[in-house]
């Protein structure tokens, strides 16, 4: 029998996971990133990253039934945007800065919010904006603040890139990773405006090779095969973007499918024709799609589950998910007029709105206020923020959920009932990975398309239809008005306390 094994370099986790030809999941081997963080500084050291994903690779065969000779190929994806470089010898220039890094936030207060002229240039000449934890502005931060780092710097690429090129010596990026960060929207060219008006210009020379996501980008070395338990020459893919590969693994394949990617950050995606992208739109977010002419309106939070992470841990006292939505389903709609806004992260938001002073808060907390309105609150707020992104989007009438947002029956029918849409939830639990190697499958030939992988791999297991709730109605209208009333309030808590 014959399989193919999916990468997926998360944020939190790295994943490798062994599917078959029609994409089931046979075995998955997982473990932590291991972030390093230091106030609002998160990096990952590349030569352990890559260390661990070996290593889950040469479990994952030792636990079988795959042997060396029954692997098609392997696909990979990653966590996007952050500072991966490499130096002249190839090596890693330091730690990667991670994608969630709020040290470049004076860097994008002045591209946004002092001279916003220059964010929406850079903007229409990318497809999409900018922020703290973008490539460019953390380009701009190192070479202000570590110029020595800064000239060490040869190539710019990302962390599905890195663990490739660790497995083939291949040196490239993708239209996914790359239109992100430093390559215009619809032809793909370097971003040259970009690149100057935030004095830039020589990055150019740090681009590497663009190649497409379902190209095989090289062979797997000796080296790379003897670490992860695999034969010589396994084809490697070009692969893409987590967000990319989720929305694939899901089957959000053809224009008009939505889908929402529920996992550390929440990723709201929309596909649509390339040409039909208007980068002229205040803070739509283009990416490419693994589909060649395809493109994906994306509204991704920094927010995501962490917020119910750190519900359960700080509220709820308890890691059992069966009690905890035993007391939010035994709450009314609207939490007891609590509203919750999940903007947890030091580095503020960035979706659907950017605000690098963003914070999370509950609002509405008297005396009669319970354990379950506050945890029922959070839960709303994931809701209400899903619904926030999908403004000003052309969505079905149907929202494909995955990651670990979709494990919870609360809130798939909680979305479902915010949001009007039907929710579907597809079969599987590691859609990145599914993704990445659908997109490897259709490299090698195995499938015709990614249309024709999507339709043989993709399968659904639930569907939540709306039910509708007048206090939803109301308490979103309120959740949008207090995000606005409390912009100026983020700043000021900032100047008197620090991030």
């Amino acid at each position: 029998m014959n399989y193919i094994i999916g990468i997926d370099g998360g944020t939190t986790k790295i994943k490798a996971v062994l599917f078959d030809t029609t994409g089931h999941e046979i075995e998955t081997v997982a473990a932590p990133s291991d972030i390093i963080e230091d106030g609002v500084r998160k990096e990952l050291d590349m030569n352990f990253f890559w260390e661990k994903t070996a290593a889950c690779v040469r479990l994952l065969m030792e636990k079988g039934p795959a042997k060396p000779e029954d692997i098609l190929a392997v696909g990979v994806t990653g966590q996007g945007e952050g500072l991966w470089a490499l130096d002249k010898n190839n090596r890693p220039v330091g730690r990667a800065i991670l994608w969630n890094d709020g040290r470049a936030h004076e860097e994008n207060w002045a591209v946004n919010e002092k001279t916003p002229g220059i964010g929406k240039l850079v903007h229409r000449n990318l497809g999409t904006p900018i922020g703290a934890g973008s490539p460019l502005l953390l380009l701009w931060w190192t070479k202000d603040n570590r110029p020595d780092v800064y000239q060490q710097i040869q190539t710019v690429f990302f962390a599905k890139d890195w663990l490739r090129y660790c497995m083939t010596d291949k040196i490239a990026t993708d239209p996914t990773d790359g239109g992100a960060a430093y390559l215009k929207l619809i032809d793909g060219a370097p971003a040259k405006q970009a690149l100057t008006v935030l004095s830039l210009s020589e990055v150019e020379n740090n681009i590497p090779e663009v190649l497409s996501s379902d190209t095989v980008a090289g062979a797997l070395t000796a080296a790379a095969a003897e670490k992860m338990g695999l034969r010589i020459g396994i084809p490697v893919v070009t692969g893409a973007m987590d967000v990319v590969a989720s929305a694939v693994g899901t089957g959000a394949v053809s224009v008009g499918d939505a889908a929402v990617v529920l996992g550390t950050t929440c990723a709201v995606e929309q596909v649509l024709r390339l040409h039909d992208c208007d980068v002229t739109r205040c803070r739509r977010h283009y990416l490419h799609h693994v589909q060649k002419n395809l493109a994906i309106d994306l509204s991704s939070t920094i927010n995501g589950m962490e917020n119910v992470e750190w519900m359960m841990r700080e509220i709820a006292r308890s890691a059992n998910y069966r009690v905890v939505e035993g007391l939010i389903e035994d709450t009314r709609p609207g939490s007891g007029g609590i509203i919750y806004h999940p903007y947890l992260s030091a580095a503020g938001e960035r979706a659907p709105f950017q605000h690098r002073d963003a914070s999370a808060s509950f609002f509405g907390v008297n005396s009669r206020t319970t354990k379950g309105d506050l945890m029922r609150a959070v839960y709303e707020g994931l809701a209400f923020s899903v619904r926030d992104c999908l403004e000003g989007g052309s969505y079905g009438e149907r929202l494909l959920l995955s990651g670990g947002g979709a494990g919870s029956e609360t809130l798939s029918q909680m979305i479902a009932d915010v949001t009007g849409q039907s929710v579907v939830v597809t079969k599987g639990s590691e859609f990145g990975a599914l993704g990445a190697a659908m997109t490897a499958g259709v490299a090698i030939g195995l499938f015709e398309s990614v249309g024709d992988a999507a339709a043989k791999c993709c399968r659904l297991k639930k569907i939540y239809k709306p039910r509708q709730n007048e206090m939803y109605e109301k308490g979103y209208t309120f959740y949008r008005e207090l995000r606005a009333a409390f912009g100026p309030l983020w700043e000021r808590r900032t100047e008197i306390f620090g991030k």
